[in-house]
């Protein structure tokens, strides 16, 4: 009896918050669906799109390098490597987990790759910071990868840490998605 006088007090405090007991059908003519018909791509469901994006932001992370003609090629890559994916070593280390570099071998190929091509190649980097079309691509690869990154690490830290005073993980995977956006800004560490 008390069980069903506290279901029927929540249920009658919802409806006078303004709560609904059930959603409302869409109306027939809003196409809500058009961002799913039209940009799936940016979901980075298909390995493609993923490299695509992936080889984006990292051309853009190496292009951001500034010390790339005075350093040697191994410690640039390096550089490069940390700077790319700063949030993700931080974040699994956090969280128990793996670091990105040694999850994906594709990051390391792909940085590789434009490291090489802006070092030997420094023309393609001129081309592209002309060019607002080149630059646009480069933006929206860049940003859907990091948006991509952001989201699996807020959600897997959101698997690892465990509900203390809620019902679910409030402030660790807040703190672990920011960081996982905004950590290969503290990378390399001797950045100063």
């Amino acid at each position: 009896r008390p069980l069903e006088e506290a279901q029927g007090l929540i249920a009658e405090s919802k409806r006078k918050m303004g709560f609904r007991s059930s959603p409302e059908p869409l109306p027939a003519d809003d196409d809500s669906s058009f961002f799913v018909d039209n940009f799936s791509f940016l979901l980075l469901r298909q390995f493609e799109m993923k490299a695509i994006c992936m080889a984006l932001y990292t051309f853009v992370v190496v292009l951001k390098f500034k010390q790339i003609d005075s350093v040697n090629a191994v410690y640039g890559i390096a550089s490069c490597v940390l700077a790319a994916t700063g949030g993700g070593i931080l974040v699994p280390l956090f969280i128990n987990g793996l670091p990105v570099p040694l999850a994906n071998d594709c990051y390391l190929i792909i940085m590789a790759s434009n490291y090489m091509l802006l070092k030997y190649v420094p023309a393609l980097g001129s081309v592209y910071q002309e060019s607002h079309t080149l630059q646009f691509f480069g933006i929206l690869g860049f940003e859907t990868m990091r948006a991509s990154v952001v989201t699996g690490l807020t959600l897997a830290s959101s698997a690892a840490i465990p509900a203390s005073y809620f019902s679910f993980p409030l402030l660790g995977p807040i703190i672990c998605g920011t960081l996982g956006g905004c950590g290969g800004g503290f990378m390399p560490l001797s950045k100063g």
